[in-house]
């Protein structure tokens, strides 16, 4: 009985600090959006969006950059959501009330945007380019604040050297010169250096939930749906690492729930009383405006015509597209010398695993349970959200830097030979695993375009002979002549026959000048294939674009008619998505070797919680 009144009293307080963080959280908002903008601020925001590209690379943002396209490269920004972010943070309209500004948020209400409250003071007295300066700075003192203090804590140099390859694998490069990207940094680092330097914390399990709980709260307000789930992995983490070591696994399972249960209320409640006081302020109308109610549904699925592509969206291969971020020569380093780490000395007999590693194995499956739960949002989204992996991967590190000892552990060569081969069959498991995984490549093709005329009875014909022999993707450049009825048709033809028939609706170049169509095309790549592209009822006709040879071409294409008329050396403006098996032999390796190293790790933790149960 007295467990139960200590239950509901905690389950109270949280609600409270709930109600009463989303009225402070509308409340700041209200006063930060009373302070004025300068003007010479908003003329460096404009002179910064004249620069913006889509998702560009940071190291080449101001001269060229890559589109969404190519954006499994390190170090790739996402330019598009910053100029939200910088917009709304300088926004005034005076003629609009800043209760209501606060709320609706120039329809984008259903988030908080609570990263206003602190850019709009700091961009009062800084420029946007000196407060990315600022940020750069910030971060990289917040990272080596946290390895001095895992130092202190630990007395063991590899615990500050998980810390630096944490920090390294979010890319620290595009952490620094995004402000998109940066709250989840500062929210993960920030917390766990709180936990770390807070006696009670550490010791009292109740405060502990209620940490996760503002934790939570503060994610909502402040993130846009980045990596949250690190938020809550990384403070937890390295609780675990410094707690006193008879921790036993069935609390740290309890603590493993109540914590993310508590970060979970935090989060989700924040996020709904957002969307109460969006209804309440601004009423119904508004509150269908912003897309509300949306959000949530769209972490897991989408009609096709928003899609990417269709295969990406496969809740295994998600966690392909996520992971395919890591396919670059620095992280590969990084996590396979950790791996090798962890089985030499495994193997050297200095490898024990307790009830903190069971525990620490446990939360390094949260990041492929998220990518399985919320499928959609993190395929469309993998050039950030590949960095919900860092839960996982940091929990791993430190799963095999908490089993290190210096003591050898009697083994004999039995047992020996049997993890041997255990890992040899995982390793051939991981091979398995990584020669059937599929991977999205995408050709785009088209800088500077010029047009032709299409009209209603033209046909456009052009040889072309795929790279890869399933198409899941067909990306076309056009601009309307008048009006927007009728479709733009593609066919895929072979020695007269016609093998496949897509087509895109002309009303979605409305507004923009390009779009993708979702195909399911299988195709010979030995084999040479006409496509015919034309429109039909449509009578004002379009314009078709085009790009001369020079502007990236793209090797698929080959002789392009215009009524039987040669094109000459151009090529259809636009690209392909292929989907097909991992081409890299390296890319290949080191995933069998992480799908190894995390089966070997899991098997051996499921072998000591069997022994704690039966013990117990």
């Amino acid at each position: 009985m007295k467990k139960c009144t200590s239950v509901l009293a905690l389950a109270g307080k949280m609600l409270g600090i709930l109600l009463l963080s989303a009225i402070l959280g509308y409340l700041l908002l209200v006063a930060v959006l009373s302070l004025p903008v300068k003007n010479d601020v908003v003329a460096s925001y404009r002179e910064y969006s004249g620069q913006m590209g889509w998702n560009p690379i940071v190291n080449n943002r101001y001269t060229d950059y890559l589109t969404y396209f190519d954006s499994f490269e390190p170090g790739v920004l996402d330019d598009q959501t910053d100029s939200i972010i910088i917009s709304k943070s300088l926004y005034s309209n005076p003629a609009e009330s800043v209760f209501y500004t606060a709320a609706y948020m120039q329809k984008y209400g259903r988030y908080w945007h609570g990263y206003v409250a602190i850019l709009r003071p700091v961009l009062y007295f800084f420029s946007v380019w000196d407060t990315y300066f600022i940020n750069s700075v910030l971060q990289i003192a917040t990272a080596f604040a946290l390895c001095i203090i895992v130092y202190k804590e630990t007395g063991k140099l590899r615990y500050p050297i998980a810390v630096l390859s944490s920090y390294l694998l979010l890319a620290p490069m595009a952490l620094m010169s995004s402000f998109q990207f940066s709250p989840i940094f500062y929210i993960s680092f920030l917390a766990t250096i709180f936990a770390l330097t807070s006696k009670k914390i550490k010791e009292d399990s109740y405060r502990q939930y209620i940490f996760f709980l503002c934790v939570g709260i503060i994610t909502s307000y402040i993130d846009f749906l980045t990596y949250p789930l690190l938020a809550w992995a990384m403070p937890f983490c390295w609780l675990i690492v410094v707690q006193n070591e008879q921790t036993d696994l069935l609390s740290g399972i309890r603590k493993i729930i109540g914590t993310s249960l508590s970060w979970t209320l935090g989060y989700v409640g924040m996020f709904l009383s957002k969307w109460a006081i969006l209804y309440l302020v601004c009423g119904k109308e508004a509150y269908v405006d912003c897309y509300t109610g949306e959000a949530f549904d769209a972490l897991r699925g989408l009609s096709d015509n928003l899609k990417v592509t269709k295969e990406v969206f496969n809740r295994f291969e998600v966690l392909t597209s996520n992971w395919r971020h890591y396919f670059f020569a620095g992280y590969m380093v990084i996590i396979s010398l950790w791996i090798i780490r962890g089985i030499v000395k495994y193997f050297k007999g200095q490898f024990n695993v307790g009830s903190k590693t069971a525990i620490l194995a446990i939360v390094a499956c949260s990041s492929p349970a998220w990518y399985l739960v919320f499928n959609t949002h993190t395929a469309i989204h993998h050039f950030f959200t590949y960095r919900i992996y860092g839960a996982s991967i940091l929990a791993f590190v430190l799963a095999i830097s908490i089993s290190e000892t210096s003591e050898k552990l009697k083994s004999d060569k039995c047992a020996k030979a049997i993890s041997a081969g255990i890992l040899a069959v995982f390793l051939a498991v991981g091979l398995l695993a990584s020669s059937l995984a599929k991977e999205n490549v995408y050709v785009l093709f088209g800088e500077r375009a010029q047009t032709v005329l299409l009209n209603e009875d033209d046909l456009i014909q052009v040889e072309f002979k795929p790279s890869f022999s399933n198409i899941k993707q067909y990306t076309t450049c056009l601009t309307l002549q008048g009006e927007s009825t009728g479709e733009i048709v593609y066919e895929v033809e072979k020695d007269g026959v016609i093998m496949y028939d897509s087509s895109l609706p002309l009303e979605v170049f409305e507004e923009k000048s390009f779009d993708s169509v979702n195909v399911d095309w299988k195709l010979d790549t030995d084999e040479t294939y006409m496509m015919n592209i034309f429109i039909r009822d449509n009578a004002s006709g379009i314009n078709y674009a085009i790009t001369s040879e020079g502007e990236t071409p793209l090797t698929e294409y080959g002789r392009i008619t215009l009524n039987g008329d040669d094109l000459g050396k151009t090529e259809p403006a636009g690209g392909f998505v292929y989907h097909t098996t991992i081409r890299s032999r390296a890319d290949r390796i080191f995933t069998a070797l992480s799908v190894a190293a995390f089966l070997s790790l899991m098997t051996l933790c499921l072998v000591k919680i069997k022994y704690i149960w039966r013990k117990a």
